[in-house]
């Protein structure tokens, strides 16, 4: 007889696998099962699929329509070695030919056995349905622990719709694990019913009755194994990056910043002109964003500037500290900048490095899930990394315009201990406003980086200062296009795994996936705190280097805030990529510059507007 379900590797037969009628016992020589092939999958991991049920599983094709046992044709787990798989089928086969004879030796003639209801199915078809009978073979089956429940096959058809010999077999992950194993696969072939070496029963014919035999096919042996090498990477996290699943507290388990938004211009990427196409629908939106914001920030900060610059007392002093006015100072009061002074003063070598180390150590407490242990202490060493490249770049390019006016200065890292005070604020207003604590990070690098510029005039200093953001700005963008670039295009893409030893790959592979979660998450890091200082090292009032570029012409503060602005907007706004996550930020910093207008509303009223009690403002002295 066929070997049933047996053609996809799979020994969940009926009793006429095991048993056939035949009128007579004749030696017959064993069935030999048909070739089988199997497509190995290569020296490189495999890639792991998503099923409808969640789970990760990857795909073999075998070729051929033999019978075969394999690895992954057990109950649990997978098969040690063929000779365990062929002990298995052995007992099965062996199990279900001694249901079948106990229930044959019942009867006394053949003729009684072939009129039981017991040997017929529905069409009146020979076959075992005894109740009795077929629980004990299947207890049999259960009994050897084969089964192919945990896989399934999947055939493939032509385009006739008729199946070929090619099945993909679809292999749970966690059937073997992540690593490397070594699998095989084996047809084999049975005795056949009526061999003498398999066991039967046979009538010898009556007066009355005629004679019979039944018997079972049996002593199935494993031929033409082949054994091939997979490597299962470990399951990638469910996000942007999709680094691997990492142990919750270890070194690489994925942050908030393996879910950075990536820079994605659509389908029509591919020439410079169709990437521009691609970004424009997006960046649109930001510029409207960018130019609405600096509006909100240049009318009320210019309304305060030309009030408090004509007015005395305490109110307007106050506000000439923070607001850069025109002219000079109105009754004697000193217009110097308030940062300068020597407890906010700036500090250099070990003390600015503390300093930083203090910020990064903060920006890692800040992040969601925060604990102490590995993964955490490898993003803190992310943001210390990230400030000390920014603070010494932005310095640099600062340094290059302002050089002529300071002989002898070189740029150094440089950082204030109000830092910290600044993060620890901008870590709190984050969570009353409501926003990503990533967004805010960069606001530590927003300070007034101390270039002596005094004898340079407004000019210098003014440049300077477009000169580090610009350079802020670039590498804020091209740390964006390298994380998308590595969450579309994982390390282990690069690997000649045909060059690396097979007990090496999982190895390998392992390392390639931690980096690409390092790596991108590093790129992520720099991204953010780059982009995120924009906006804030450009505002148009004390401490930030944007009363610098204020002080020297307004136009190009609102051309370069409206520009920051929306680079900001464009890529850190929609945290981390969804619609919805762009209203929470939107309307948190509109909210933010909306208040400041309020504000500045409410004092510039309290300087023009008589007050009771006080009189009239005094007259301009000029």
């Amino acid at each position: 007889m066929r070997v049933g379900k047996l053609i996809v590797g799979a020994c969940l037969a009926c009793a006429g696998l095991l048993a056939a009628l035949a009128p007579a016992a004749v030696a017959v020589p064993g069935e030999q099962g048909a070739a089988v092939e199997v497509v190995e999958p290569g020296p490189a991991p495999v890639a792991l699929k998503a099923g409808p049920d969640g789970k990760s599983f990857w795909e073999l094709t075998v070729k051929g329509g033999g019978a075969y046992i394999a690895s992954w044709e057990r109950s649990t787990g997978i098969w040690a070695t063929p000779e365990e798989a062929g002990a298995a089928l052995t007992g099965m086969y062996d199990c279900r030919n001694k249901a079948v004879m106990k229930f044959v030796d019942q009867f006394p003639t053949y003729q009684a056995f072939n009129a039981s209801p017991g040997v017929k199915d529905e069409a009146g078809k020979v076959s075992f349905v005894d109740p009795a009978t077929v629980k004990a073979m299947e207890k049999c089956l259960k009994d050897s622990s084969i089964s192919s429940d945990q896989v399934k096959y999947v055939k493939e058809k032509t385009t006739a719709g008729k199946a070929t010999g090619t099945v993909a077999i679809q292999i749970p992950a966690a059937l073997t694990g992540p690593g490397t194993h070594e699998l095989f696969i084996a047809k084999y072939a049975l005795l056949a019913s009526g061999n003498p070496a398999c066991p039967s029963k046979t009538w010898a014919p009556g007066p009355d009755t005629m004679g019979g035999a039944v018997g079972g096919m049996c002593n199935p042996s494993l031929q033409d194994i082949k054994k091939f090498t997979v490597t299962i990477p470990r399951e990638a996290s469910a996000t942007v990056l999709g680094g691997p699943v990492a142990a919750a507290g270890t070194w690489f388990e994925p942050s908030a910043y393996s879910n950075a938004r990536p820079l994605d211009v659509g389908a029509t990427s591919g020439t410079v002109g169709a990437t521009v196409a691609g970004l424009w629908p997006a960046a649109v939106p930001a510029l409207v964003l960018g130019v609405g914001l600096a509006l909100l920030l240049a009318v009320p900060t210019a309304l305060l500037s030309a009030v408090a610059g004509r007015r005395t007392g305490r109110l307007a002093g106050a506000v000439r500290i923070v607001v850069p006015v025109a002219g000079p100072p109105v009754g004697g009061v000193s217009r110097r900048r308030w940062w300068s002074t020597r407890t906010l003063g700036m500090v250099h070598g070990p003390l600015a490095f503390l300093v930083l180390v203090a910020c990064s150590a903060l920006a890692a407490v800040g992040q969601p899930g925060f604990g102490w242990n590995g993964g955490s202490a490898r993003l803190a060493l992310s943001f210390l990394a990230a400030f000390l490249l920014l603070n010494y770049g932005s310095m640099v390019f600062r340094w290059a315009i302002a050089r002529r006016h300071r002989r002898g200065s070189f740029p150094r890292v440089a950082a204030r201990p109000i830092y910290v005070v600044v993060l620890l604020a901008s870590l709190a207003a984050a969570r009353v406003v409501g926003l990503e604590p990533a967004l805010v990070f960069g606001a530590v690098l927003a300070i007034d980086y101390s270039l002596n510029t005094e004898e340079a005039g407004p000019r210098r200093p003014a440049l300077a200062a477009i000169a580090g953001n610009l350079f802020l700005a670039v590498m804020g963008f091209a740390a964006w296009a390298g994380y998308s670039f590595l969450a579309a295009n994982h390390v282990e893409t690069f690997i000649r795994w045909g060059e690396i030893q097979p007990d090496r790959v999982a190895a390998v592979n392992d390392a390639a996936g931690m980096v690409t979660v390092a790596a991108g998450e590093f790129l992520a890091v720099i991204a953010t705190v780059a982009i995120a200082a924009l906006p804030v090292t450009l505002l148009p009032f004390a401490p930030f280097e944007g009363a610098l570029l204020w002080a020297w012409r307004r136009g190009a503060w609102l051309l370069t805030y409206a520009v920051a602005a929306a680079v900001f907007s464009f890529v850190l706004v929609p945290w981390p990529g969804s619609v919805g996550a762009m209203e929470g930020p939107i309307n948190a910093w509109l909210g933010l510059h909306a208040g400041y207008a309020v504000l500045a509303g409410v004092l510039w009223a309290m300087m023009v507007l008589p007050v009771r009690g006080r009189g009239v403002p005094s007259p301009d002295p000029s």
